[in-house]
Order: C-alpha cells, then sequence, then structure tokens
C-alpha cells in the first residue's frame, strides 16, 4: 500500500471510527467467506467448510483488533487517550500538577543551561585555525614560578617576538567590585 494511502486509510480511522470498524469488520467476513469456499472447493460439505475457515481464521474479534492496531493511527489514538488521562489525573490534583510542572520546568531549564555551557567549552572547537599551536607565556622569578604577565611586558613582547603569529593578554583570575 502507498504512504499517500496509508496516510489517508489512517486518518479516516482516526475521525470515523466506526466506519474504519465496518471497513476491518467487512474485510475479515470477506476473508471467512474466501476461506470457505476454498474449503467447499476441497469437498467438504458447507458447515464442515465454515467451520474449518473459523478454526484457520481464529477469533472474529482479535483478528479485527490485530488489524486495528497494526497501524500507526493506534499509536496516536493511544497517545491522545493517554493525554487526556493525564489532564484529567492533573486537574484532580492541581496541587500535584503545580509541583510537577514547576519540576519538570527546573528540570528542563537546568539541562538547557548545563548543555548551553558544555556547548561552548567542549563541543564547539576554539576559534583558531590550529588551536594545538597554542602556547601560554608567563614571566618567573626566584620566589614565584609563574607570575601573570603586566601590561607593559606584553606591549613589549607584542612589539619584539618574531618567533610566535600574534601575542595576546588574558587575565582569566581579574575581579571585580560592583557598586
Amino acid at each position: 500500500m502507498s504512504l499517500w494511502r496509508q496516510i489517508a486509510r489512517g486518518l479516516r480511522a482516526l475521525t470515523h471510527r466506526s466506519a474504519a470498524d465496518r471497513d476491518v469488520g467487512d474485510e475479515v467476513q470477506h476473508y471467512l467467506e474466501q476461506a470457505t469456499a476454498a474449503h467447499l472447493a476441497r469437498g467438504l460439505s458447507p458447515e464442515a467448510a465454515l467451520r474449518a475457515a473459523r478454526l484457520e481464521l481464529g477469533s472474529m474479534t482479535s483478528v479485527r483488533e490485530e488489524v486495528r492496531s497494526s497501524g500507526w493511527e493506534d499509536l496516536v489514538a493511544t497517545v491522545f487517550a493517554d493525554l487526556r488521562y493525564a489532564s484529567r489525573r492533573l486537574r484532580s490534583a492541581p496541587g500535584f500538577a503545580v509541583v510537577t510542572v514547576l519540576t519538570l520546568g527546573l528540570g528542563i531549564g537546568a539541562t538547557t543551561a548545563i548543555f548551553t555551557v558544555l556547548n561552548g567549552l567542549v563541543f564547539r572547537p576554539l576559534p583558531f585555525r590550529e588551536p594545538n599551536r597554542l602556547v601560554m607565556l608567563w614571566e618567573t622569578n626566584r620566589d614565584y614560578p609563574q607570575i601573570l604577565v603586566s601590561y607593559p611586558n606584553y606591549l613589549d613582547w607584542h612589539g619584539r617576538l618574531r618567533a610566535f603569529e600574534d601575542v595576546a593578554l588574558y587575565d582569566g583570575f581579574a575581579q571585580f567590585t560592583l557598586t
């Protein structure tokens, strides 16, 4: 069956349930008649042919339910039924509904914030052509092995260093007091 026919059949089953149920019933009845005719052609009596066809087919109700549940529309109908049930349950306990909505909101907000931070720090590459060639320079003396570079020294380095393509200054430890 083509995709368009499956979609049309599913929409019809969702909007006109009784007509779709009649169609399924007609299909099952037609199959039973065809199977009975095949058994009659083999030489069985009409009663024996009908009994053999029913045994071959199984329960008519279970066959109808199996045919109904084989399409995508059954999943959609189940999801809508679950949503209606959930909304009824939440309306019956408004306090629980408020706590549930707040918990979901906090969880989604926290997850979004964490992913945003991780996306910027971990998942995205550094905005440089060759980030593996980045180096960090600092000053040293006898008492301190690593001292942040002062701005005047940075200006000297920027003007004199030829071994590097570019030099930039970064102070990740700056603390500001807002008043």
